[in-house]
């Protein structure tokens, strides 16, 4: 099915969730906050919350520094 993956198009499984996009596309998911559709995802559910075609999928990752 397709996606937007931060505002790209790309092709992942049926049935896919948060966790399965960020591991089969190597994003770290330390320090990192996930929208979907634009209402941000609890870590504790990227593993249960499955995707739909067309869903829109934001990583953001958090970096520090001084």
């Amino acid at each position: 099915m397709l996606i937007r993956l931060n505002g790209a198009a790309e092709e992942v499984a049926d049935n896919s969730t948060v966790r399965d996009v960020l591991t089969s596309k190597r994003l770290p998911e330390e320090m990192a906050v996930v929208a979907v559709n634009d209402e941000i995802v609890r870590r504790d559910a990227w593993q249960s919350l499955r995707l739909k075609a067309d869903d829109r999928l934001e990583v953001i990752r958090i970096i520090g520094g001084g």
